[in-house]
């Protein structure tokens, strides 16, 4: 029921406190416990009938007339005062998911794309070494694609930040009680994300054990397999994390002060995946090759490289 709670306060963040408006909220609120009340009798599990109760009750819109609210702003936009509505917010999560999906399928991409090439040494004919070609240049494309079209979905959101837009006490407690309920899969995708990138080892252990050019292929192709899901779910994680860290710096005095942005939100997304997308290379060829001994030099390129990036497209900080 908190979290219900914390949605109705959010959802009358927009409104003033005036009689009528208490009166409305306290009635909403009785309705929307009734029909948790009801739910959770029924047997239906906590999560769902929350989920249930405010898909039924949660959209102001469609009841701020029956219920005879007006919103506290002197014109038509309600939205003036620069305060994130939960509409807003839930519009902002939902783009944020698929944003970070999309990411995560590009870095998978990415580090899926010489797969192709592997198996063809299989065989090693020119057709085969064609459609290894052919494929690695298609990940790589889409990839790009999927960079992209992510840029695209999240551009509509830099406003939250320029224009100063803030959570009021209600919004800011619904956001942060969501961001309470994602901290286990957090954790989870964590773990699983760490553990693919360590385990990717062990395919490439075992089909040596056979001693055949098919096997050694075979091994290899599956390391980067699963190196790449172990990456995609770490990029996800993190870029899905963001939203709420996102959301709950708006109301800082110095919010972002640490991030770094980029002139072009293409390079702006594909940076913030940089140090991950490193560390899955470096993880891949340090197993690969099993020369630890020279491989670290990789960041000291990575170092170099990120440091000429910053030059040329104009890498900066939040002041």
């Amino acid at each position: 029921m908190e979290t219900i709670r914390n949605y109705l306060d959010a959802m009358f963040a927009q409104y003033a406190p005036t009689p009528n408006v208490i009166k409305a909220k306290h009635e909403l609120e009785a309705m929307m416990e009734d029909k948790y009340t009801e739910l959770r009798a029924d047997g239906t599990p906590e999560n769902e009938a929350i989920a249930i109760v405010i898909s039924e009750f949660g959209n102001l819109e469609d009841l701020a007339e029956d219920l005879g609210l007006k919103t506290n702003s002197h014109d038509d936009n309600p939205f003036d005062n620069h305060i994130l509505t939960v509409e807003q917010i839930d519009s902002f999560i939902a783009d944020s998911d698929l944003s970070a999906k999309i990411i995560a399928i590009g870095v998978m991409l990415c580090i899926l794309s010489p797969v192709g090439a592997i198996i063809a040494d299989i065989f090693d004919t020119d057709v085969s070494n064609t459609i290894g070609a052919i494929q690695l240049f298609c990940c790589i494309a889409a990839a790009v694609a999927c960079f992209v079209y992510n840029s695209y979905i999240m551009k509509k959101w830099k406003f939250m930040e320029k224009e100063g837009y803030t959570l009021v006490y209600g919004t800011q407690n619904y956001v942060e009680s969501l961001n309470e309920g994602y901290a286990q899969q957090h954790v989870t995708l964590k773990v699983v994300g760490i553990a693919l990138c360590i385990l990717c080892i062990v395919p490439p252990i075992i089909m040596d054990l056979f001693h055949s050019k098919l096997y050694d292929s075979l091994g290899g192709a599956l390391l980067f397999t699963v190196v790449a899901f172990g990456v995609g779910l770490l990029v996800y994680n993190a870029n899905h994390q963001k939203a709420y860290d996102t959301l709950l710096s708006l109301n800082a005095k110095k919010a972002g002060t640490n991030k770094v942005h980029y002139d072009d939100p293409l390079i702006d997304q594909i940076m913030s995946v940089y140090w991950q997308t490193v560390l899955a290379f470096y993880l891949m060829v340090s197993f690969w090759t099993f020369r630890w001994f020279s491989t670290w030099r990789i960041w000291i390129l990575a170092v170099i490289i990120h440091f000429v990036i910053e030059k040329i497209y104009g890498g900066k900080k939040d002041e």
